[in-house]
């Protein structure tokens, strides 16, 4: 990178130099033994947040921080450079749309947000709602009855709904035009 992109990537990072956006990993346990975490949590958020009412609270607690670890990663990782720079702008949108939502405290890092959903969701899937209270109120969530009540009942998250739909076809758009770029796919930074 030159040392003039670095400047302007910070500075859409909502930075200044020598300040360091936050980031954020996604880990296994929330999207399977995979070897590409950020085309799994494109991939399922975008159903999650397109099709609320077919999902469950452990998948929106898992979709919550799958979109939180998108927006965090879309300030790092050099894959998201091929997708329309709308998906970042649209997928900060969504994260606060989705910090809202679920009551999560303000000014928390993004890596906390993400450990906290993927714990909760973990939970929510054995069944064990006080486990799922009690990794919120470790992670500091001011009010974890309020994220537990938001995250069972399936609502539309319009911001969530069209920065995952527009990250999946950002996705599917640069799979195809790799695919058929004559190298069989290898042309550009997406596997």
């Amino acid at each position: 990178m030159n040392r003039l992109a670095l400047p302007l990537l910070f500075a859409l990072a909502g930075c200044t130099v020598g300040e360091v956006p936050p980031s954020a990993t996604m880990p296994v346990s929330a999207v399977g033994p995979v070897t590409d975490p950020m085309r799994a949590s494109v991939l399922s958020s975008a159903y999650v947040f397109g099709h609320p009412a077919s999902t469950r609270p452990a998948d929106r607690a898992r979709g919550a921080a799958m979109v939180e670890f998108m927006a965090a990663d879309y300030r790092w990782n050099p894959r998201w450079w091929e997708y329309s720079p709308t998906v970042g702008i649209q997928l900060d949108e969504a994260r606060a749309e989705l910090r809202r939502a679920y009551s999560v405290p303000p000014g928390a890092p993004p890596q906390v947000v993400v450990d906290a959903m993927v714990a909760t969701g973990a939970a929510l899937e054995a069944r064990d709602e006080a486990a799922a209270r009690g990794t919120l109120v470790a992670r500091g969530f001011p009010a974890p009855d309020a994220t537990l009540a938001a995250l069972s009942v399936p609502r539309p998250l319009p911001a969530a709904a069209r920065a995952t739909s527009l990250a999946e076809s950002e996705l599917m758009r640069i799979e195809t035009q790799n695919r058929f770029s004559g190298d069989g796919g290898s042309s550009g930074s997406h596997p």
